[in-house]
């Protein structure tokens, strides 16, 4: 008891020690006696789901703390991880910040007083998405907070920086073992047995102190006529001592508690009713009580007795024997279990007893009734499952058969799951008219979807174009599998970065073209986000920055990008690329702080790696070896590591610093093991990359000929592709390499020298760039008038005196300005800003506003104004004084209410000439909808203001425009229709009316199944 307590002054107590030490009566009897309350939840094989598990957890807490998490945690909770946290593999990174589990610390750090956790047998937890969710967990707990993990292994979880802050506490074997004193109070006041001294002894060091042996040799004890015989003859192993007691003890049981304990030993847990269903009995009630009464190894579930489960230990035995002594037996009691639990409604334990009991049709029968839910919360489970299945037990299963088909694509057996999915393309092609025709359709939508990503596996784009556009045609049938970890493409790593992947860029730079197009810019598509940055990677690659960077800044400045760790890290990574060839260095520093920020994740420290080695080479970049050479010598890798596919980014960074810090012979080494991993793996970018530093390599060894030939392969591999900031990127080491390379071909050599000496010349552009940017630098510093011209109608836009728009530090800083902007330089409280622009007001979102006030100050004042950001006491305001905003002077006129007359039409037309498009509308601020559809109210009323002076003065054909205008934004509107056909009558064009007449009757009957008015009707005389 001293131990557990002492685990109140750390966040997490880990109770280990092997299955029979008492982990969890020693738990148990700490948490009766505890003085705070104590949240219990007891584990098993159906808890390693990410939604049961933490289901499980909030459900516990709510047992001490009623009411706890329903609104807040629990429907976040069943909503399951994202993509990227599920990731198959425990090396993968993930996206761990879950809005659940923030959730749930959130609902933590409201409760008052302590509260103590205790999970008992986590070794059932194995899945990689829990571990990572569960070390974030810990991590972020609340100091009142007290988590006790009882487990035959350590949890997969890292617990280095928790020992470092002394916030874990172990309680191990030899805690838990009991020693000779401990052994005679056993024996005397638990077990009623008078042993001696020596004989206590004894059993204690044959046990080595373990519990569950010693409470064996008591049953043996109680029953046996010679006890000092007994002792003398009891030595060995644990388990052959668990073994042997409890041989010693179930031969001595009645026959009717001996079938009874090995029927019901199938069972994770039990209850009355389903011991009943299982054994065929109607006294199992007394024969539980009777087991207790025994103190066989039964252990109660609940406060009531209702719920039961074996010891491990008797559950092992038990089920040893069964299964060997009566194979159909042990299948029959499965298959009466998951009967009985399917009729409850508990699908995840029938689905494991139907398995256990090689019950497979009743098995898939399970999944196939049980599928969208399965998939949607049971997801790890669901899988497990099917992958236990016999090859061919979900043929004619088509939905099931797809989720199989699915996990044999994840799995990397690319050719293999390209078979499997052509057969069943070919079976169920077959079926055409023998099925339900939707049904089919639906199978035939998901398959083709499936072969798509199937084919990009194979690089094949031609064949993933022709099976999404098959599956485009029979959407919205085609659900299934996009509804499936494929909401967040990230499960497999090729996904991650396509221009890494893919080998063919003309190829993929049509196939983003055309699928971009068909996608538009919905970020909730599977794909769209991930190929919008492979996008800009491509256009980089082939030295198309300014649409490169439109691609990029387009990203950055919407709201909804999903805070994806992996995509996130390739988004910012490629912008910090671009800013920097387009010779703006701070910003490309800045946007990798930024993405330091914005990483939230248990494999935090994975991440600042790959963020520390992309900093590194942009140092060597910008000529700062100095810094570069810093990274090095912190950054924990060698060029002796082993290379690894997944490691092959930060490597490649560190072959390229070494060759730029001088250690030459250590890049080539790393560089020539990278590219031999590349050449199998069939890497195209990667090989050519590793290619080039080993040129640069050879060349600081002075290996001048090897350098060229590198060189030589290098550019034979990129001129098809079109690759040009690969080269370019080096700078005036491969403006060397490439000029000694173009002087080869006065000498005859063969070579693709037009090619070199493109890059030559792009090498030679950007350096005349950079020096324009200087000469451009020193030209803004001159002081120019001081204002600022804004744009908010479509995208905001803000350009400083000299004309040029203004480049933002970070997206916060911008939507900052347009904030303030769109309260009219009203003063705006700073809680108030907190909220709209993070969703939050706690101390660390107080701490990202003073950042974000200082570089929106700092940007503005790299373009020559300075205060227009103005603060007092806890408020911000914009000077709108220094201002040409459009939203303001539209407002201005709008709201002095001036109706359009002979003397102001012209600056009415000007005014709503200003409504370029929606407010904000390519930002996608949240807090700006209200005054956007407000405003393209103003705007509507505005164009049939001014339709109505020129009906008045004559000029139909300008009111026709107007009002034109007026049904683009207002096309529900039946009395701007009506506007117009009377504006069309005026005009002596009934033909137009009429045609009008018939847009608006459509867009009634479809839209809200109405016919026109009488007034409509009356003035084309159609009553």
């Amino acid at each position: 008891m001293r131990k557990l307590n002492e685990g109140l002054n750390a966040k997490l107590t880990l109770v280990s020690g092997q299955s029979g030490y008492g982990k969890t009566t020693a738990l148990s009897q700490w948490a009766h006696a505890a003085n705070l309350p104590v949240a219990w939840l007891s584990l098993d094989r159906q808890d390693n789901d990410w939604i049961a598990f933490w289901s499980g957890v909030t459900a516990a807490v709510e047992t001490v703390a009623p009411g706890f998490g329903a609104s807040s945690v629990m429907p976040l909770v069943k909503e399951g991880p994202s993509s990227a946290a599920a990731s198959v593999s425990a090396s993968t990174p993930a996206w761990s910040s879950e809005p659940a589990i923030k959730a749930l610390l959130n609902a933590l750090h409201d409760l008052a007083g302590e509260l103590a956790i205790v999970l008992d047998d986590y070794q059932f937890i194995e899945l990689p998405a829990i571990h990572r969710s569960w070390a974030y967990f810990v991590e972020r707990l609340p100091d009142t907070v007290h988590l006790y993990v009882a487990s035959r292994v350590d949890p997969a979880i890292p617990t280095a920086r928790l020992l470092a802050r002394q916030e874990l506490h172990r309680v191990t074997t030899d805690d838990l073992r009991f020693d000779a004193d401990e052994g005679r109070v056993f024996f005397e006041l638990k077990a009623g047995l008078a042993l001696t001294g020596e004989q206590t002894s004894a059993l204690v060091r044959q046990t080595e102190g373990w519990i569950s042996g010693l409470q064996l040799a008591a049953i043996s004890l109680g029953r046996s006529p010679d006890p000092a015989s007994f002792i003398s003859q009891f030595s060995g192993r644990q388990q052959h001592i668990a073994d042997y007691l409890l041989e010693e003890v179930f031969r001595d049981l009645e026959a009717p508690l001996q079938a009874f304990l090995l029927e019901t030993s199938v069972l994770a847990r039990m209850n009355p009713p389903l011991c009943e269903a299982v054994t065929g009995r109607t006294d199992c009630r007394a024969l539980l009580a009777r087991l207790e009464q025994l103190n066989l190894f039964l252990i109660p579930l609940d406060e009531e007795r209702q719920w039961y489960r074996y010891h491990h230990l008797l559950s092992d035995f038990l089920r040893g024997q069964f299964a060997g002594s009566d194979p159909g037996g042990w299948a029959s009691a499965h298959a009466r279990a998951a009967r009985w639990l399917e009729e409850q409604g508990s699908i995840e334990e029938a689905g494991e007893h139907y398995l256990e009991g090689r019950q497979y049709e009743d098995a898939v029968r399970l999944i196939e009734r049980h599928l969208p839910g399965l998939i949607q919360s049971r997801g790890a489970t669901l899988s497990r499952w099917v992958l236990r299945l016999p090859e061919g037990c979900l043929e004619g299963k088509p939905m099931a058969e797809m989720f199989y088909l699915l996990l044999l694509t994840g799995s990397g057996q690319k050719e293999l799951a390209a078979r499997k999915i052509g057969e069943a393309l070919a079976r169920y092609e077959r079926l055409q008219g023998a099925m339900d025709e939707t049904a089919w359709r639906s199978v035939m939508g998901n398959l083709y979807f499936l072969s798509g990503v199937s084919c990009y596996l194979l690089k094949d784009l031609t064949g993933v174009s022709r099976y999404f556009e098959l599956a485009e045609r029979l959407f919205p049938e085609a659900r299934l599998l996009r509804s499936v970890s494929f909401n967040n493409n990230h499960v497999l790593d090729e996904f991650d970065d396509h221009m890494g992947y893919l080998n063919d860029y003309h190829a993929a730079s049509e196939f983003m073209d055309k699928w971009l197009g068909v996608w538009g810019e919905n970020l909730a598509h599977p794909f769209v986000l991930s190929l919008n940055v492979s996008h800009s990677r491509l256009l980089y690659e082939w030295n198309r920055l300014d649409e490169a960077e439109a691609c990029v800044r387009r990203l950055l400045g919407r709201s909804d990008t999903p805070p994806v760790a992996r995509t996130l890290l390739h988004l910012y990574g490629s912008a910090s690329r671009i800013m920097q060839a387009q010779g703006y260095s701070g910003e490309a520093a800045e946007l990798l702080v930024q993405l330091r920020a914005r990483v939230d994740s248990p494999d935090y420290d994975l991440y600042m790696r790959r963020i520390e080695a992309e900093e590194a080479c942009l140092h060597v970049r910008q000529g700062n070896r100095r810094r570069a050479a810093q990274w090095l010598a912190r950054c924990g890798m060698s060029h002796a590591d082993e290379v690894s596919i997944g490691s092959v980014t930060e490597l490649l960074a560190l072959a390229r610093v070494l060759a730029a810090c001088g250690r030459d012979a250590e890049a080539l080494d790393l560089a020539e093991r990278l590219y031999a991993l590349l050449c199998r793996e069939d890497r195209l970018r990667d090989r050519i990359q590793a290619l080039i530093v080993q040129a640069i390599a050879l060349h600081g060894l002075e290996r001048t000929v090897e350098a060229l030939d590198r060189l030589d392969t290098a550019l034979r591999l990129a001129e098809p592709q079109g690759f040009v900031r690969s080269f370019v990127d080096e700078g005036e080491v491969m403006a060397e390499l490439l000029s000694a390379y173009v002087e080869a071909e006065a000498r005859g050599a063969a070579g693709t020298f037009a090619y070199a000496r493109k890059l030559l010349q792009a090498l030679s552009d950007e350096a005349a760039g950079r020096n324009a940017a200087v000469d451009e630098a020193a030209e803004r510093s001159v002081p120019a008038l001081q204002r600022l011209r804004v744009s908010c109608f479509g995208r905001f836009k803000v350009c400083g005196p000299d004309g040029r728009e203004v480049r933002w530090r970070t997206s916060k800083a911008e939507e900052l300005l347009a904030y303030l902007v769109h309260h009219r330089g009203e003063a705006v409280d700073r809680y108030r800003i907190m909220d709209a622009l993070w969703d939050d007001d706690s101390a660390k979102t107080s701490a990202n506003l003073n950042t974000t006030v200082h570089l929106l100050r700092k940007t503005l004042g790299t373009v020559g104004i300075e205060g227009v950001v103005q603060h007092n006491r806890g408020f911000y305001r914009v000077d709108a004084d220094v201002l040409d905003c459009d939203y303001l002077s539209f407002e201005a006129w709008i709201s002095a209410g001036t109706a359009p007359t002979d003397d102001n039409i012209d600056r009415c037309l000007a005014v709503a000439k200003l409504y370029a498009g929606p407010y904000l509308s390519d930002n996608g601020y949240p807090w700006s909808d209200p005054a956007g559809k407000s405003l393209e109210n103003e705007f509507v009323t505005l164009l049939l203001q001014i339709g109505d002076y020129y009906m008045d003065d004559g000029n139909y054909s300008a009111a026709i425009g107007a009002m034109k205008r007026a049904l683009k934004q207002a096309s529900w509107r039946e009395d701007v229709h009506v506007r117009l056909i009377r504006a069309h009558l005026a005009n002596k064009d009934r033909i137009a009316a009429l045609k009008q007449y018939d847009a608006l009757k459509r867009m009634l009957r479809t839209e809200y199944r109405l016919e026109p008015g009488d007034e409509a009707k009356g003035l084309l005389n159609l009553r």
